[in-house]
């Protein structure tokens, strides 16, 4: 009768199906989309050796900028920064992006090689419509660097893009990592976390439609449809 252990009990069931599917699935693109999913979840629990093995395999089996991207940030949450210059530093030209840049840019500043890092400050530039989370990377690399001001400035543009039911996982994750916290005196800083999302929600799922919503088809605006 308890909701919240109900919720949970539903969670663990699809994590144990999504674990087994990812032996058997044969179909490239659907084992791709369950192991995302399933990284997604052991990150969101801090389950880092799990989602350390997971992201291995993901990025054997896609070998892509987004696979590598999975595997470095998991290394840097498990301060593994050697294991991430490592990683990226031997991709190809046509497997690196702002993202894989920024990651690699802020194990090298982690590792006291602020030259190098600084290297990858100057080419990791988000686009004008770059996602949140692109932005966010680069954020950390520019706070990694000592570029206070750029760093807090794309924060902020950050936090407002992000949806209102997802901000404060991505603040809370701010407060945390070295980049940011050593921020934590900054009055800028401090500023940018007071950031409210630009970004509207539908009132039933959080989300910004139907499309995306996990009730789709269940409520009577979908079904009306």
């Amino acid at each position: 009768t308890n909701a919240e252990y109900m919720q949970n009990y539903s969670l663990v069931r699809q994590v144990i199906m999504i674990q087994n599917a990812l032996e058997t699935e044969q179909d490239s693109q659907r084992w791709e989309y369950y192991a995302r999913a399933l990284h997604s979840y052991y990150i969101s629990e801090k389950l880092y050796d799990q989602a350390l093995e997971l992201d291995g395999r993901i990025h054997e089996r896609v070998n892509s900028a987004i696979s590598a991207a999975l595997l470095a940030e998991t290394q840097l949450a498990m301060d593994k920064n050697a294991e991430v210059v490592e990683l990226l530093s031997k991709l190809p030209a046509d497997k690196t992006n702002v993202v894989t840049e920024s990651l690699e840019g802020i194990a090298l500043a982690r590792l006291g090689e602020k030259d190098a890092a600084l290297k990858h400050a100057d080419l990791a530039k988000p686009a004008d419509d770059a996602s949140p989370g692109v932005v966010y990377c680069v954020a950390r690399l520019q706070a990694a660097t000592g570029n206070v001001q750029q760093a807090v400035a794309l924060l902020t543009r950050c936090f407002e893009q992000i949806p209102p039911s997802q901000l404060d996982g991505f603040k809370t994750h701010a407060k945390a990592v070295p980049e940011f916290a050593s921020l934590a005196a900054v009055p800028e800083f401090q500023q940018a976390l007071q950031t409210r999302s630009k970004v509207k929600e539908s009132s039933c799922s959080g989300g910004s439609s139907c499309a995306g919503c996990p009730m789709r088809g269940q409520c009577s605006k979908e079904q009306a449809k």
